[in-house]
C-alpha cells in the first residue's frame, strides 16, 4: 500500500461519510459530491501500486458490496437500528481514526467500498437515476455517475486541482501515510 493510494481511498471514504440522509442537499450539492467521487476514483486508478488491479477490481467491490451495503442500509432506515439514519458508515469512520494494523488491508481492500458504492448509490438515486436497472444491468456506481456528470478531462483536472489544495488534503495525506506505514 502506498502513501498515494491510501490517501486516495481516504479522500473516497471521507467523501461519502458526509452524505447524510437526515439532511436536505439540493442536486448542485449531490452533482459536486460526485463530481468528486468520479475525480477521486480516476486519480486512484492512476496511482495504482499494482498493474491495473485496482482499475479491474474496484469497480466490482463497487457493484457488489456497494451495491449490497445500499441495501442494507437504505432499508434500515427509520427502524429499529436508528443509527444508520445518522451514519453511513456504520461506526467505521470512527473506527478507521485508531485502525488495528491488522485491519488496514482488510479496510482498504473490501471496507471502504461497501459504503463508498453505497454512499454514491444514494447521491444518484437522489438524482431520481433508475439505479435498480443500470446496477442491475452491471453498471457500477462509478460509471453510472461518471456518464450522468459527463464531465471534460478539463474540468475533471479543475476538480482535483480543488481538492488537492484544500487544507482537507494535507490531513488525508497525513492520514494515508499512517495506513500505509501499519
Amino acid at each position: 500500500v502506498t502513501t498515494k493510494f491510501a490517501t486516495v481511498e481516504r479522500a473516497l471514504f471521507d467523501l461519502i461519510k458526509t452524505v447524510s440522509v437526515t439532511a436536505t442537499t439540493s442536486s448542485e450539492e449531490r452533482k459536486e459530491q460526485l463530481a468528486h467521487f468520479v475525480v477521486l476514483m480516476e486519480e486512484l486508478f492512476r496511482v495504482d501500486p499494482t498493474d491495473g488491479i485496482i482499475e479491474r477490481m474496484v469497480p466490482l467491490e463497487l457493484f457488489l458490496e456497494g451495491s449490497a451495503r445500499y441495501m442494507e442500509h437504505y432499508s434500515a432506515l427509520k427502524t429499529i437500528y436508528p443509527t444508520v439514519d445518522h451514519d453511513v458508515t456504520h461506526g467505521w469512520a470512527d473506527y478507521i481514526e485508531n485502525i488495528e494494523p491488522a485491519l488496514v488491508r482488510h479496510f482498504l481492500s473490501i471496507r471502504v467500498w461497501y459504503h463508498v458504492g453505497s454512499g454514491a448509490l444514494y447521491q444518484l438515486d437522489q438524482e431520481g437515476l433508475d439505479i435498480a436497472t443500470r446496477i442491475g444491468s452491471g453498471e457500477t456506481a462509478y460509471s453510472v455517475a461518471r456518464d450522468y456528470l459527463n464531465l471534460s478531462d478539463q474540468q475533471k483536472a479543475e476538480i482535483l486541482a480543488e481538492i488537492k489544495s484544500s487544507d482537507q488534503w494535507k490531513t488525508l495525506e497525513d492520514k494515508g501515510k499512517a495506513m500505509a506505514e501499519l
